[in-house]
């Protein structure tokens, strides 16, 4: 009996039953092969898929996978990706071309809402941006940016598909999503967009797919998969560095390419491959649906990863970082992504947590002139300039703690929260401005708001360390005086005074002059002090000197000490101008 004969498509000749098994099993030998073996075909080629010894080693992996790779087909779900960008892109260029200020007020809120960064997804509750983030592009260039990024959707994506099969392609795409857009959410300052994410996805399946199949892979096919798709890699990369030049202008990637995006994206699309079994390598493989059911799940995380982050500022922020704000006695926790984003708005310091952020938190200090003018000033009216608006009081939120204010206004649909905690003369200040409503925003910059905490002003921490060095200079005496005053901590600056009061060199009336206005601005603070130590200055102060003769006399009348002021106004045999006021207020509240 002749020797079992094999016939391919490349060759033919006798072969060993045992060995061909193997080789059927492997993927080296394809159903389509044609077998003579007189005991199993008689006279005849018999393809081995209808022999039923090779029955069991068709269904290995191998070998269904390698007859898939082979088989005549379509890449419908590659082409529906490429369409799908590009109709998105040709929509946004639309839009962007019509100019009104309705397209344009779409287009913006589009790309506001649309684009995948920390900010948008976790403090804005744009969850969904994780998904339409891959189907936006560059403003301005929307369509260069889609075309840039085709070739790798259109040529990786089916070959992926051929390879993996149409559920193959869904899962490597959303492995790429799951994969980039939880390293964007949690590691990227950038915003990002484009479907570039998940071309490299498909170019990381692509390799993966030759790594894990080897030799099941047919020879002709080889060249396709793992390391030998490096070369239409690096011609589509051409491609794409001549477009972005086209579209930026100079040679090598821009500097708003995310490339956490693309490393991401790849290692995505390789895990989607080396993880799990695909249908095509499945003997019985379960029903569309159920993959259906865990393509939804991967997409799923990501998106809902923003709102879960939203509830735990504490797990959002991460990492922290300890933050001194410029010229100030205020010190934060923030993420770093705040930390590394100092801004200026409205005349305040703040931190936000990208560049493109326009609604960062506001942590400033303001040292005001005087007393009076904190009382004074209009926050309302000081808000609505700000914001070219009116200013309309909202129910004021609950205050940090004891000390604190809070503020609530409404200037031309857009909310200004603010917070402030007074120390003398010095206001700290923690705001926010939104333009809608926020929880999730409002949740975190509170959490910041708690962990805020205030020191002395710098200005007085300087005084301190100068009146350290010189603790016996008058004038270091009274400048520390005066910073206490002005930083409200009345009782120590006015420990300050007392040395310098029974001095002769002339500081005991700037001495005097300070004491009695901390007096007027604090009464408490004056409320147990013997009245005889003004008496000197008012027989001696020249009628001229107002800031103690008018204060000494409020002071005294005050105290009840109406007496000794009577008998000081006394000293004038006929009254200057300057405290005729003075006399007449003091005549009259005491009797």
């Amino acid at each position: 009996m002749p020797p079992p004969t094999l016939r391919t498509a490349q060759d033919e000749g006798p072969v060993d039953l045992l060995e061909l098994e193997e080789r059927v099993r492997e993927g080296e030998v394809l159903g389509e092969a044609l077998l003579h073996h007189a005991p199993w075909t008689g006279q005849d080629f018999v393809r081995l898929d209808r022999l039923p010894a090779f029955a069991e080693a068709l269904q290995a992996p191998s070998a269904r996978f390698a007859a898939h790779l082979t088989a005549p087909g379509h890449s419908r779900g590659a082409a529906l990706l490429g369409v799908l960008v590009m109709v998105s892109a040709f929509a946004q260029t639309a839009l962007s071309a019509m100019g009104t200020p309705e397209a344009q007020d779409l287009l913006e809120r589009v790309l506001r809402e649309g684009v995948l960064h920390w900010e948008g997804a976790v403090l804005d509750g744009s969850w969904w941006s994780v998904w339409t983030a891959h189907l936006l592009h560059a403003p301005g260039a929307a369509l260069v940016h889609a075309v840039a990024n085709l070739p790798f959707l259109a040529y990786c994506g089916y070959r992926v598909e051929r390879a993996w099969g149409h559920t193959g392609l869904l899962r490597v795409l959303a492995g790429s999503l799951l994969v980039g857009s939880v390293a964007v959410l949690l590691f990227s300052d950038l915003p990002v967009l484009g479907s570039s994410i998940l071309a490299f996805g498909l170019f990381g399946a692509q390799i993966a797919i030759g790594f894990r199949m080897g030799e099941a892979i047919p020879p002709s096919q080889r060249g396709r998969y793992g390391w030998g798709s490096l070369r239409a890699f690096v011609l589509f990369l051409a491609l794409t560095m001549a477009l972005e030049f086209w579209m930026v202008g100079h040679r090598g990637p821009s500097s708003g390419v995310s490339h956490l995006g693309h490393a991401s994206g790849l290692l995505g699309g390789v895990l989607a491959v080396m993880v799990g079994t695909p249908p095509v390598l499945r003997p019985s493989p379960p029903r569309f649906t159920a993959h259906l059911a865990i393509t939804g799940l991967l997409l799923l995380i990501p998106a809902a990863l923003g709102p879960l982050l939203a509830l735990s500022p504490g797990l959002a922020g991460q990492p922290w970082r300890e933050v001194q704000v410029e010229g100030t006695g205020l010190s934060l926790s923030l993420p770093a992504r705040f930390a590394e984003t100092p801004v200026r708005q409205f005349g305040l310091q703040g931190f936000a947590a990208s560049r493109a952020s326009q609604h960062p938190i506001l942590v400033d200090q303001a040292l005001f002139s005087s007393y009076e003018a904190v009382e004074e000033l209009d926050w309302e009216a000081w808000w609505g300039q700000r914001l070219g608006g009116v200013a309309t009081s909202l129910p004021a939120p609950p205050a940090r703690g004891a000390g604190w204010t809070a503020h609530a206004w409404e200037v031309d649909g857009e909310v200004v929260v603010e917070h402030r905690f007074r120390q003398g003369l010095v206001l700290s200040r923690v705001a926010w401005v939104l333009e809608v409503p926020a929880p999730a925003r409002e949740r975190f910059y509170r959490h910041l708001l708690e962990g805020l905490q205030i020191a002395e002003p710098p200005a007085l921490v300087a005084e301190r360390e100068l009146y350290g060095r010189n603790p016996d200079s008058p004038r270091r005496q009274h400048a520390l005086a005066r910073e206490l005053f002005i930083a409200g901590l009345f009782a120590e600056a006015d420990t300050m005074l007392v040395p310098l009061l029974q001095r002769q060199d002339g500081w005991q009336w700037n001495a005097a002059r300070t004491r009695l206005r901390l007096f007027e601005v604090d009464p408490p603070t004056g409320a147990e002090v013997p009245v005889g130590w003004l008496l000197p200055f008012l027989e001696e102060a020249p009628a001229s000197d107002r800031e103690i003769l008018e204060p000494g006399f409020a002071w005294l009348v005050a105290r009840g000490a109406c007496a000794e002021a009577a008998q000081a106004l006394q000293r004038w045999e006929e009254l200057p101008e300057a405290l005729e006021s003075s006399a007449e207020w003091v005549q009259a509240t005491c009797h």
